[in-house]
């Protein structure tokens, strides 16, 4: 699992050594030595939230609250409700300080598609416990949460655009870790919406496959 995590967190999803070190350095920043748990009210994220889950049949994801619709490939596993739940409550210790642990707490886990080259994951930012500080976060601000902790790690970024998944609007970020020990380089996409006063709809893909593109990706969505 934290191998799991090492991969998807700084996403996504994520890489290890990328991400270990990004977790030494946020352990030495914590503010006065404060634990995640005693930094942050303990707030289910989905409260007072207009928030539904998605249901996975027969290889097809819906999410009628997010309007999404996602056609899964057959090699990519549906994760299990406690497999997801697990991975939530793992990056909730993974990130130790205040602000990112904030960031994380505001999370919610909806759904995780997997195989050995390829992760997808679907999550929901309840911006007013992801950003106490900030009082309309964007969907933006989301992956600029994301870019700081990429900083220094040789993440190669491309420019951001605006995409159609769906038939709804997202904001894309496409980029690669091409440096050190990650041989093929891992690929990750991450697309962003904000789908009410509440909630920011996160997708992120992490792939280690030279066929992944962002457009291969986005064909799977109706």
């Amino acid at each position: 699992m934290k191998k799991i995590v090492a991969i998807l967190l700084p996403l996504t999803l994520l890489v290890s050594s990328v991400s270990c070190s990004q977790n030494s350095n946020n352990s030495s920043s914590s503010v006065s030595g404060q634990t995640a748990e005693s930094s942050a009210e303990t707030v289910a994220p989905d409260a007072g939230t207009g928030y539904t889950k998605g249901v996975s049949n027969d290889g097809v994801y819906v999410n009628e609250y997010a309007k999404i619709k996602i056609n899964i490939p057959e090699n990519l596993r549906v994760s299990s409700d406690k497999e997801v739940e697990d991975l939530g409550a793992s990056s909730l210790t993974y990130y130790l300080d205040e602000k990112n642990h904030a960031f994380e707490s505001g999370i919610i886990w909806d759904s995780w598609f997997a195989s050995d080259m390829e992760n997808m994951i679907i999550r929901f930012v309840n911006t007013k416990i992801a950003f106490p500080d900030k009082a309309d976060a964007s969907a933006e601000d989301v992956l600029e949460i994301f870019r700081e902790r990429n900083e220094g790690s040789g993440v190669k970024y491309e420019d951001r655009t605006t995409v159609t998944l769906s038939g709804e609007e997202y904001l894309r970020e496409v980029y690669s870790f091409e440096a050190g020990e990650f041989e093929p380089p891992y690929f990750n996409y991450m697309y962003t919406r904000k789908i009410d006063d509440d909630l920011v709809c996160l997708i992120s893909v992490a792939s280690t496959s030279t066929d992944s593109t962002p457009e291969k990706f986005e064909g799977m969505f109706e």
